[in-house]
């Protein structure tokens, strides 16, 4: 299937589920700013008609950590990166 990742890597597909229709639709990566990298694990939000995307792991098996958020616009189906200072904790 299209949601399924490949020998521990992420894929960048996103579907949306219908209660209504009881079916997946895939939503197209657009946006000026181009898409997130496919990733496991993200924090995801919902807020005014806005996914918001944070984090996750960008392989499987590596504990690397992306640091990076996306917001995706339900209305227009648009991704944008929304700049976040760095992390001084």
């Amino acid at each position: 299937s299209w949601t399924e990742a490949q020998d521990g890597e992420a894929n960048n597909l996103l579907g949306v589920y219908s209660i209504e229709d009881d079916s997946w639709t895939e939503v197209p990566m657009n946006g000026e700013n181009g898409s997130p990298p496919g990733r496991f694990s993200a924090n995801v939000a919902h807020h005014e008609g806005v996914l918001y995307f944070w984090g996750g792991a960008l392989r499987a098996t590596s504990p690397d950590r992306a640091t990076d958020l996306w917001a995706l616009d339900l209305d227009t189906e648009e991704w944008r990166r929304i700049a976040v200072p760095a992390w001084s904790g």
